[in-house]
């Protein structure tokens, strides 16, 4: 059975930070250098700070980006640059932006997940997870002891209860922290500390299989560190540590309104045109727009993609769809098990971006060869895969808008 629960979040103190749109950041893993250069001399209390401190030639196992952060965290609190919120809430979580040229919202909640254990969990992940990655969120959240951003989940939220319960107690109430970020998109809390709310949606979830959209690696770096601390706590207690528990962003996956965008694959290496032709059937396009517009009509279909080359665009559709019929098959799978493993094209190879204007011009300028273009991964197969206890490769899926980093935090009670 899954368990959430409400919690008071250390947040900014707007009495001393009065702006915090110039302390909050994205996620850690969608931050690129130049943009963790940004945040950092945005503001001396920028969240940065703590999710992706600078790294030093003279770091050392006593004074590194890690112990930086814990030292700053201190610091933060003491003066008052945080403070706790009054009662154990939920965090309402609306997030109004512009996207195809319409105006779109994704509404949510932050809690505290309880995680648990193998056998007996209904938390599904769906992509595959890098040692590297995992060491080094160890090792912030073992000086930290906090869990500093929030996972990012879906469940089937069949009778809404989210949407009716923000419009019953939020509708027209001031959000508690209101912010624009950097792309645009506008990210509104509310605190809901009603009592029989809160246990509506403790119901709501408890019966719920839970999909891990965003965090893979902040989700099992929380399992290693909650046996970590277990390890060094022998002592046998009857309620749950803090330690636990995991702050997660949890919104509905049947809703219309969630967006999953594509994540291209950007190719350093040339393509061997012939063994492209042995893989797929190739139709040239006049243009990008025609393109994305035969993209768009098979995007319920495996094993189609669109290419950038030499100046040109084309259509690819697998001849060998036998293999591909199945709705559960990911282009990605394809993309990465099949064709670049023929045409030789090694993980070092390959870049993921986002945005199809950033790919066609990574091309353009020379830094790449071609862009394989693909449609985005559907909820519904997310959740037949995860449930299967199946992954995706990393990089399969792009949640957008990201849950930003700095609007809640979930600080261990660690004796």
């Amino acid at each position: 059975m899954v368990e959430i629960k409400p919690f008071r979040a250390t947040i900014y103190n707007q009495e001393k930070i009065s702006d915090v749109s110039k302390v909050v950041c994205p996620p850690y893993d969608v931050i690129s250098p130049s943009d963790q250069e940004f945040y950092h001399k945005i503001h001396p209390y920028n969240f940065i700070r703590l999710i992706l401190g600078r790294l030093y030639p003279d770091d050392n196992e006593k004074n590194n980006r890690y112990s930086r952060a814990k030292k700053l965290f201190d610091e933060w609190v003491e003066d008052r640059a945080f403070k706790k919120t009054r009662f154990r809430s939920f965090y309402f979580y609306l997030q109004r932006y512009t996207y195809g040229g319409q105006e779109r919202e994704r509404l949510g909640f932050i809690g505290l997940l309880r995680l648990a254990k193998d056998r007996e969990s209904k938390i599904f992940p769906h992509e595959n997870t890098q040692a590297a990655a995992k060491e080094d969120r160890f090792q912030l959240i073992e000086k930290v002891r906090a869990n500093l951003s929030p996972i990012f989940v879906l469940f089937q939220d069949d009778k809404e209860v989210i949407e009716t319960t923000f419009d019953k107690s939020f509708k027209n109430a001031d959000p508690i922290i209101d912010v624009t970020d950097r792309d645009d998109v506008r990210h509104m809390l509310w605190c809901l500390d009603d009592k029989n709310l809160i246990a509506k949606l403790e119901k709501t979830v408890s019966g719920k299989d839970i999909f891990i959209a965003d965090g893979h690696h902040r989700y099992e770096v929380g399992l290693a560190f909650r046996d970590h601390m277990k390890k060094m706590h022998k002592k046998k207690v009857t309620l749950p540590r803090s330690y636990e528990y995991l702050m997660t962003y949890f919104t509905d996956m049947n809703s219309d309104k969630l967006q999953i965008l594509p994540v291209h694959r950007v190719v350093k290496k040339k393509i061997n045109e012939k063994q492209l032709g042995e893989i797929f059937e190739i139709k040239k396009c006049k243009n990008k727009k025609e393109l994305f517009t035969f993209l768009e009509k098979v995007a319920l279909k495996a094993g189609v993609f669109g290419l950038y080359h030499k100046n040109s665009y084309s259509f690819l559709k697998i001849k060998d769809n036998k293999l591909y019929s199945n709705d559960d098959i990911l282009d990605v799978n394809i993309l990465q098990d099949i064709v670049f493993k023929k045409l030789r094209i090694d993980s070092g190879d390959v870049v993921f971006i986002k945005g199809a204007e950033q790919s066609i011009q990574m091309v353009d300028n020379s830094e790449a060869q071609a862009a394989f273009f693909l449609n985005s991964v559907r909820a519904e197969q997310l959740s037949n895969i995860a449930s299967k206890g199946e992954k995706m490769p990393p990089k399969s899926t792009y949640f957008y808008p990201k849950v930003l980093s700095g609007l809640t935090i979930n600080k261990f009670k660690i004796k």
